[in-house]
């Protein structure tokens, strides 16, 4: 094979998780090109990081308008131009990619989970435990399934991005712009797309004030999205202190990464910071509700980070229908300031990271 086409059209948190994947796919096959398929948000991120030959950028349409088919004819025809020969979807990303591929020409095409109406169209169109999840292993794991369907001998690693130094500049310019003087760096992601991974706002203003009698030339960054900065502000306000500032809206996503690699310290809900965050080997405490933590957590000792999941008594967790984030309610704040003081103490060299797991 000489040219290949990784296509993960899902959530930044989901592109993030397939970078061991793709990984393997350049050290299995060094001399093919081998491109990256993800919606224009993320483009930048990996155009400039180099974990592919090349990055396409498309939308994901919706199929029930005119639109939509005007989209899904574009990204035939940017599929086409790249011309692969062979094709691996990742999993989440929409079925309807997989006729696209083979009308573009690609010979083999390989999907997991291929459970859909398109896997009689997919080489791997066999039902079987090599074309499924298993909620059992990490979600990297879902991914190598994949490119293993490929012959490739993918072994699970840490997610990796090379932190470009444009990108800490940016930070660093707008963190100047903030007053901040080189100290401690705190970093808060707020929001998540799923409310019921929201730790409460009061408690993450209460965490800020906190952290500051302990560490008073510290700056204490919210991020989110730009229709998150509302929110933001709102913790802001509530915390009553110049030292916490909002980056929300005005950090480039290339930026929001190098912001991360110069923290002492993340606090973040299971969400697409905290793998990126955990992909340029940023201090975390990741926060986690009602499901299975060990798909997502961290799979490297190199960095310090630490998971907290608190389940209330007698409540159904780990199924799609619950509606509310009764997890994140039942997190403890004493438990979090707990672990964000371990790990300013491990940056500060005060403890081993070793400690970590004691």
């Amino acid at each position: 094979m000489s040219r290949v086409l990784a296509v993960s059209l899902t959530a930044l948190g989901d592109t993030l998780l397939s970078l061991p994947a793709l990984k393997s796919l350049h050290e299995a096959f060094p001399e093919s090109r081998i491109a990256f398929l993800v919606r224009p948000p993320f483009s930048r991120l990996y155009e400039e990081s180099g974990v592919a030959d090349e990055v396409i950028a498309m939308p994901t349409p919706s199929t029930k308008n005119l639109k939509g088919c005007v989209t899904l004819a574009r990204m035939y025809q940017a599929i086409a131009r790249f011309s692969p020969d062979t094709a691996v979807i990742f999993s989440g990303s929409p079925d309807y990619v997989v006729p696209l591929l083979r009308l573009a020409g690609a010979k083999r095409v390989v999907h997991v989970p291929n459970r859909h109406r398109f896997r009689f169209l997919l080489s791997n169109r066999a039902l079987s435990p090599t074309s499924e999840w298993d909620v059992r292993e990490h979600a990297v794991e879902d991914r190598l399934r994949a490119v293993r369907l490929l012959g490739v001998k993918a072994a699970t690693e840490p997610l990796t991005l090379p932190v470009q130094e444009g990108w800490k500049s940016e930070a660093l310019a707008w963190l100047s712009g903030k007053g901040w003087k080189g100290k401690q760096l705190i970093v808060f992601q707020l929001c998540s797309s799923n409310f019921r991974r929201a730790w409460p706002r009061e408690r993450f203003s209460r965490l800020a004030c906190d952290l500051f009698v302990e560490s008073p030339d510290a700056i204490c960054v919210l991020t989110g999205a730009p229709d998150e900065r509302e929110y933001c502000e709102g913790v802001r306000e509530m915390a009553n202190d110049a030292r916490v500032v909002v980056s929300a809206g005005e950090l480039s996503l290339t930026g929001l990464a190098g912001l991360l690699s110069l923290a002492d310290l993340v606090v973040t809900p299971d969400t697409g910071t905290m793998h990126l965050a955990h992909a340029v080997r940023a201090p975390t405490v990741s926060l986690y509700g009602l499901y299975d933590l060990h798909r997502t957590i961290p799979l490297d000792d190199v960095h310090p980070h630490i998971e907290i999941q608190r389940f209330p008594p007698n409540h159904p967790h780990s199924k799609p229908e619950d509606r509310d984030n009764a997890g994140m309610q039942f997190i403890p704040y004493e438990d979090v300031f707990n672990a964000c003081m371990k790990i300013l103490a491990i940056r500060s060299s005060r403890l081993p990271i070793s400690e970590l797991t004691a």
